[in-house]
């Protein structure tokens, strides 16, 4: 699957792994019961690839690939995750797998699927500033935390319309820190971040709608002390050894490339999307390092849906219809990047 593995998937299979000195034992078969996982790669001509240090597994065939980890169950055939009865176990130089892995793993590696259900299910939707906080106010007044609150529930309420399930970091006029937000969407162990914000400039013309992603980070902001926080709050949800930090730097290294990657793929397609529903300026997608977008876990962009220092633009986020049309327009994209990068 290249650049579309949707590692935060891998990610949690990552957590199943306790390090190599406390993998299972493989389950007491007769030893004629046992399935090597080389026998069925040679059987079937896939080729096989295991890494000794991280005890992932790879498999390929025609373009698609298999991957798993050494005690997990849980395997990814090139963008679908399935789960087997036992996991995968290491006997010495050899893998062996549970009798269902062939029907489950193998046949479908052979096959390429028709249909693919979508695995972005968890969204958070931020809408940003709120209480004390106002955001931009346009030149007539109208305030960010109002525009952007409205547009964000009626994203929700079109994402779950869809199928989604969606958390709010507000829902109503309050104020919420940049670190609450985070630590939010790393409790909640969400698939997508979405903060939605209105633009000001002190040139009254400029208008249209544009979307961040994150750049790449400092050393300083890679150990940012909320960056640290959240993944203690994420990793004490899962299955994992607490005390492995070599397992925990794996899957930072998986959640930031993931994350870097479905960005930047997710707000190009924002953007776009965006301004032709809107018939606004696309102003496009841009790197950022907003404090949002730095320390969440997983992919995430800061839309900004318009000026409010433009009239002509406060004009239209004053309308209903408009604001309709933006969160429509977001629900639709977040449905078709869901189903295209993350299914």
């Amino acid at each position: 699957m290249g650049k579309k593995i949707y590692y935060c998937l891998v990610f949690v299979s990552v957590l199943c792994l306790t390090g190599c000195a406390t993998l299972p034992q493989a389950p007491k078969q007769p030893q004629e019961a046992r399935i090597y996982l080389e026998d069925l790669c040679e059987r079937n001509f896939i080729e096989l690839d295991w890494d000794t240090v991280t005890q992932s597994v790879s498999l390929r065939f025609s373009g698609i690939q298999a991957r798993g980890l050494i005690g997990s169950d849980l395997i990814l055939v090139d963008e679908r995750q399935i789960r087997l009865s036992q996991p995968l176990v290491r006997e010495d130089q050899a893998i062996v797998v549970p009798p269902d892995f062939e029907s489950k793993v193998i046949v479908p590696l052979l096959e390429i699927p028709e249909v693919q259900a979508p695995l972005m299910r968890r969204i958070m939707v931020d809408a940003g500033h709120g209480g004390r906080d106002p955001g931009a106010i346009g030149c007539h007044g109208l305030q960010e935390k109002d525009v952007v609150l409205d547009i964000s529930r009626r994203l929700v309420d079109s994402l779950r319309q869809k199928g989604f399930e969606v958390t709010m970091t507000r829902a109503t006029d309050d104020f919420i820190t940049l670190e609450r937000r985070t630590e939010i969407a790393a409790e909640q162990m969400v698939d997508l971040f979405v903060s939605i914000h209105a633009n000001s400039c002190p040139t009254r013309y400029v208008d249209g709608v544009e979307i961040y992603y994150l750049r790449d980070l400092t050393w300083e902001e890679q150990r940012e002390p909320q960056r640290k926080s959240n993944y203690s709050i994420l990793f004490d949800k899962l299955s994992m050894d607490k005390n492995n930090e070599k397992v925990q730097e794996i899957v930072k290294d998986l959640l930031f490339e993931n994350k870097r990657e479905a960005s930047r793929v997710f707000a190009d397609q924002v953007a776009q999307d965006l301004s032709r529903v809107t018939s606004a300026e696309n102003r496009g997608a841009r790197q950022a390092g907003y404090f949002v977008l730095r320390n969440t876990l997983v992919p995430a962009i800061l839309v900004e849906v318009g000026y409010l220092s433009n009239s002509r633009e406060e004009g239209l986020l004053r309308k209903n219809s408009y604001r309709q049309a933006i969160a429509e327009g977001l629900a639709n994209s977040i449905y078709s990047f869901a189903g295209r990068y993350g299914s």
